[in-house]
């Protein structure tokens, strides 16, 4: 891209629902595959790249629903074949459980040894164990010695983690949007702070002027575009940033310059 698109061009594709003229969006947090508990119509990486296409979204960073729930191997293997087939398409986050600890090393190898995996996504949520505990170590130190990125779905002692591994860039998951109820607001003031801590935009229920907000307290270049699609419509949560009432240049940074400029930092 050789200029910054103007705010009529970002006003302009939303109101028609059609790509940003010269703009390559990464989206940062995608999942791929169905859910047991909804119905997720188009779940698969045929169908992601569909609906990527109609908005502009030129790559999309994915987990497997399946690695994030009831098998992290199989989930892997699935984002590892999406990779395959759609090298260009999709970023690959490799799911470990903690709750299967003597396998947690061996899958990470596995993953970056050869399955063109380049980042790492921890759910906390799902598989019940915090961040800080000592079966994540593994995903940790292998962030930080490869300069890797770690999408996080929970935030326990991720103060401590981030000063413990300065080289991982931490991404947590849906606070850019709303989510997290009381510990919001230290989040936060964590991303501020800690230059390695980033807040991803993916959640349905958001606060009014939730972008410009963030944009303001810890600087757009801390905000990624998440969609959390196909969960969330990739339509919807790309609007929240295209509407957004922050530069053009701000814009750029959440969708998808900072992300870039992460990755190619491992």
């Amino acid at each position: 891209m050789n200029s910054c698109p103007s705010h009529e061009d970002f006003i302009r594709a939303a109101q028609l629902g059609q790509p940003v003229p010269g703009l390559q969006i990464i989206d940062c947090h995608g999942h791929l595959g169905p859910w047991y508990t909804i119905h997720i119509p188009r779940p698969n990486a045929e169908d992601l790249v569909q609906s990527m296409d109609l908005v502009g979204v030129r790559t999309l960073a994915v987990s497997a629903n399946a690695a994030i729930g009831p098998d992290f191997r199989r989930g892997n293997d699935q984002v590892a074949d999406a990779l395959r087939r759609f090298p260009d398409r999709f970023i690959g986050y490799a799911v470990v459980n903690p709750n299967y600890p003597d396998e947690v090393k061996p899958e990470l190898e596995r993953c970056f040894g050869g399955l063109g995996f380049h980042a790492i996504k921890l759910h906390t949520g799902l598989h019940q164990y915090p961040l800080n505990g000592p079966h994540y170590r593994p995903a940790l130190e292998l962030a930080q010695h490869r300069g890797l990125v770690v999408l996080t779905h929970g935030a326990d002692g991720i103060a401590e983690l981030a000063r413990e591994f300065p080289r991982a860039s931490f991404i947590i998951a849906h606070v850019g949007a709303g989510y997290d109820g009381r510990n919001r607001d230290a989040l936060i003031d964590l991303a501020a702070e800690a230059p390695n801590v980033f807040l991803d935009t993916a959640s349905s229920d958001v606060p009014f002027a939730n972008i410009e907000h963030l944009a303001a307290a810890i600087g757009a270049h801390k905000i990624l575009f998440g969609s959390d699609h196909p969960w969330v419509d990739v339509r919807y949560a790309l609007g929240r940033v295209l509407f957004a009432e922050v530069e053009p240049t701000d814009k750029v940074a959440i969708l998808g310059g900072t992300f870039s400029r992460l990755l190619a930092s491992a």
